[in-house]
Parts: structure tokens; C-alpha cells; sequence
């Protein structure tokens, strides 16, 4: 294609879509052609194409193959590994239009959501139900249902309720032809084929787009207890969030913050070398004793979290009203914020054994002594899932190579004592170079070639799922994670619908 934009291709996508949805002029795609990070986009022109429902999809995709035009799907593009936004000439879906929520289930607790939904807008909705959505993080206003699907987003209620692949009970899909896949009925029991759905979370716009959303709902709780209880040092702290998440069903949440990330916003009531942040929810009691309000038993539950971290627990400030329940959570949602505030931010999303926990963030902590000196550790997350945030700031000082080397040092560390570098954040551009330190580890690289060489084969016979023929070329882009390492040709890239 000589001209970009190309003229016929917009007059194309505006007959599909309504001219008004389709964006060429370099001010009304600048928010679509970056991230909020600032790390990643491109300066180059695009076409941001904002469909409706999925025939539009559809039609825009096809359209998209036929010309041979790089594509992107953006949600609410609060992704934080560059997969959300383009890193080239291209076209961008934009899913913000497709917002709704249809066909909820009372009685089994489920609803089908547009993927460009919101988080928020979604738990709003069923707030007065008797129901609620079990994912929920702090980017909830931005982050869409589609993003989350595409990501497996996660979040702070993961290791009670599951990942995001764990809501999903069926999707509406465009594969990169153009194609429809619809399964929304439903069903929680369905072994007639491969799980699509299962396989679509997490694949971060590898396999098309993901137009609507079958979810599962879970009880809303008669009542909530939030408190934040400090500790004398990170070990301290972590040997009380796994008391508490194998020996108190109740807790829910629990979420660390070293005393960096307590320091940042000012208004923490404890002042310690880490904290938890604890939520008990428990449902409402439905036979004749104890009180039909929940408030028996989060007391009595709440009982059980101080007896197990009294003996270790410097100071505790327990939440007893939405306000300071709010005030709580600020501290730990306004962590982003207050990092993003001092400059660049070198972003670790990993997950960790839990007895690894310690070992990788002291070697974390030497390593960055002697390869950036003035530059701050924050190590915060979702620890009871075994999901930490090693985020380090004030970084300006150091050069490339010490850059470069703090993330082997992170990623290494991870690596060998059996983690991931992405626990749920994604790959995207960010992590893209560092994917065989989980993917292609020396107990499993035998492993891996055969699985390489099933997916190549696979190809070769046009059998793959998602596989487009387009001429004599079988066009289709798997990110490692998704088919073994194996690569074919990358003309559908970036994040689907990211968050």
C-alpha cells in the first residue's frame, strides 16, 4: 500500500461504521495511539475504527485482512506492557462503543457484557442484585470487559474467586477473517470440544477480537470488614497472609504494601514496615440463629484474623464506615499513582512461590544497591496468590545497560526459583525479549520443541483454529505462550481490547 492512510480502505471502514467512527487526523488518534504509561505507541499515522456490535467488528476485520493492514483492538487502555496500542502504521478497533449488559440470570447469576463495558459500570450494575462480579482492581473506571478477557486480568480477589478465565462461561468472538464465533449460552458443564473461551483469555489479541462476554456472577456479601495491620518487616507480613488465607475462609483480600508504598500517599494510620490489607466478607445467614445481616459472623470472623496475627501485628486500624473503608483502600489503589508521580517506573509484575518470596526480593534488594543506588524498591500486590508487584523508581541516574541489567536481575530471580515474569499483566511489547525465562526453561525446552513442532504442523495443515487462509498463506500470529513459542507471521499484533 503506497498511501497511508489509504483513501479507499477509510471509505471502506466509514461505510461500515458511519464516518463519525472513523478517526484519521493525528489529534483525535493521539489517545489512541499511545499508552497512559507513555512508553509505548508510535507517532505514526493510524485509522482508529470505533465499532458497534459485531457485525461491525466483523465487516471491519474482513476488510482489514483483505487489505493486509496491521491491526490493534484497544479497550479502556490501561494496559501497562504496551499490548493495548500500536507500534506502527495500522488500524486501531476501539471497542468503546460496544458498552451493555443483556440477558442477566437471576436465578443462576450470570449476564453477558459488551466488551466495552467497563469494570465499574459492571459492578454497578448488579450492585443491587444480590450479586456481584468477582474480578476487581483499581483501574476499574478505564479497564473494559474485553481488555480483562483478553488479558486474564486478575486482581485482588484472585485467590479466592479466580482470574478473570474463571468468570468466563462462554464468548462472542471475530476471528482475524472476518469469521463469527458465538457460544453465550452458558452452561458451567461443556465437553464437546476444546474450551475456545479458556483458550481466548489471555491470548492478548492474538486470535481476533472478543466482541461480548458470558460471565458468572457470585453472592454479594451481607457484610464487609476492611482493616489495615502493620508489621515489623516484609517476612513478618507474609507469614501472617498465609495464616490467614488457609485457616480464615471469611478473608478475602489480602493485599501487602511495603513501607515505601505506605509512605506514599501520607495518610496511612499504620506506620510499619509492611501492612496487610484485609477484607472479610461473609454471606447472610439463612437459618434461624445468628443475625440474617452477616454481622455475627464477620465479627467473629474478624475475631479470628486478630488472634492469628497478634502476636506479630504492630498496629491495626479497622474500617467502621464506608468512608474509611474508601480511606483504606486509597492507600493501596493510589500506589500507581504516587509511583508514576516521581518519574519512569520499571513495572514487575511476577509471580513467586511462596517460600521463593523472600529469597528473590533480598537478592532483588542487592543487586539494585549496586546497579542503581538512589533508585527505590516498592513491593506491594496480591501476595496470597503468590502475585507480587517489585516496581522500582527514581531511576534516572542509571544508564541502559544498569536499566537492562535491574530487569534481568528481577526476571532471573523469578525464573529460576519456578516463577513467572508475568502473573497478570500480560506480555505485550514489555515483556516480549524476556518470555523465555518462563517459557523455555531448561527443565522444559525438550518439552516445548515438540510442542513447536505439533503447532507447526498444524499450521502446515491449515487445522488450527483461528488459522486464516488468505491466498497461498496460511496468516496467523500465536504469541509464545499460546502455541509453543511458534510465530508465523505478525500482521495481527498488539493487545486485544486491552485493559
Amino acid at each position: 500500500m503506497d498511501k497511508w492512510p489509504d483513501d479507499r480502505l477509510v471509505t471502506a471502514l466509514a461505510a461500515v461504521v458511519g464516518a463519525a467512527n472513523v478517526l484519521v487526523d493525528p489529534v483525535s488518534t493521539a489517545r489512541y495511539r499511545h499508552d497512559w504509561t507513555g512508553g509505548f505507541g508510535t507517532d505514526e499515522p493510524v485509522v482508529v475504527v470505533r465499532p458497534a456490535d459485531v457485525s461491525e467488528v466483523a465487516a471491519v476485520v474482513a476488510r482489514c485482512a483483505d487489505s493486509g493492514v496491521d491491526v490493534v483492538c484497544q479497550g479502556g487502555n490501561t494496559g501497562l506492557v504496551g499490548g493495548s496500542v500500536p507500534c506502527r502504521s495500522g488500524v486501531v478497533v476501539a471497542t468503546e462503543r460496544m458498552r451493555g449488559l443483556s440477558d442477566f440470570d437471576e436465578e443462576s447469576g450470570q449476564l453477558t457484557a459488551g466488551a466495552g463495558t467497563t469494570l465499574a459500570q459492571l459492578h454497578e450494575a448488579v450492585s443491587h442484585t444480590g450479586w456481584r462480579y468477582a474480578v476487581d482492581f483499581g483501574a476499574r473506571d478505564s479497564a473494559t470487559v474485553g481488555g480483562m478477557v483478553a488479558t486474564n486480568a486478575g486482581g485482588v480477589h484472585t485467590f479466592r474467586h479466580g482470574m478473570t478465565r474463571a468468570q468466563v462461561l462462554g464468548l462472542e468472538v471475530v476471528r482475524p477473517d472476518g469469521a463469527v464465533l458465538s457460544h453465550l449460552g452458558g452452561v458451567r458443564k461443556d465437553n464437546t470440544g476444546y474450551d475456545l473461551a479458556g483458550l481466548w483469555c489471555g491470548s492478548e489479541g492474538t486470535l481476533g477480537v472478543i466482541c461480548r462476554a458470558r460471565l458468572a456472577l457470585i453472592p454479594r456479601p451481607a457484610a464487609v470488614v476492611t482493616a489495615l495491620v502493620g508489621f515489623s518487616s516484609v517476612a513478618e507480613a507474609l507469614d501472617a497472609a498465609w495464616r490467614l488465607a488457609r485457616e480464615v475462609r471469611a478473608v478475602e483480600v489480602i493485599e501487602l504494601m511495603d513501607r515505601t508504598c505506605l509512605a506514599s500517599g501520607g495518610h496511612s494510620p499504620v506506620v510499619s514496615e509492611a501492612a496487610l490489607l484485609v477484607e472479610v466478607a461473609t454471606e447472610a445467614d439463612s437459618g434461624g440463629g445468628g443475625c440474617r445481616d452477616g454481622s455475627d459472623e464477620v465479627s467473629e470472623a474478624l475475631d479470628r484474623v486478630h488472634r492469628r496475627v497478634e502476636a506479630t501485628a504492630t498496629g491495626t486500624a479497622v474500617a467502621t464506615s464506608s468512608g474509611e473503608r474508601r480511606a483504606l483502600w486509597a492507600i493501596r489503589d493510589g500506589i500507581t499513582e504516587a509511583m508514576t508521580a516521581t518519574g519512569a517506573v520499571a513495572k514487575y509484575d511476577v509471580s513467586i512461590p511462596g517460600p521463593a518470596m523472600l529469597a528473590v526480593l533480598d537478592e532483588v534488594r542487592v543487586r539494585l544497591a549496586v546497579l542503581a543506588p538512589h533508585a527505590r524498591l516498592w513491593v506491594f500486590g496480591h501476595v496470597a496468590d503468590h502475585n507480587l508487584h517489585l516496581n522500582v523508581t527514581d531511576l534516572d541516574g542509571a544508564s541502559d545497560a544498569d536499566r537492562r541489567s535491574v530487569t534481568a536481575t528481577v526476571m532471573d530471580a523469578v525464573a529460576r526459583r519456578g516463577g513467572s515474569i508475568s502473573a497478570e499483566h500480560g506480555i505485550g511489547r514489555l515483556k516480549r525479549d524476556w518470555l523465555d525465562r518462563s517459557r523455555r526453561g531448561r527443565d522444559r525446552h525438550d518439552a516445548l520443541d515438540q510442542d513447536r513442532a505439533r503447532s507447526r504442523l498444524a499450521l502446515e495443515s491449515r487445522s488450527v483454529v483461528g488459522a486464516v487462509a488468505v491466498g497461498a498463506r496460511t496468516v496467523l500470529t500465536a504469541r509464545a505462550a499460546v502455541l509453543g513459542g511458534f510465530r508465523v507471521r505478525a500482521w495481527w499484533s498488539g493487545a486485544l481490547s486491552a485493559v
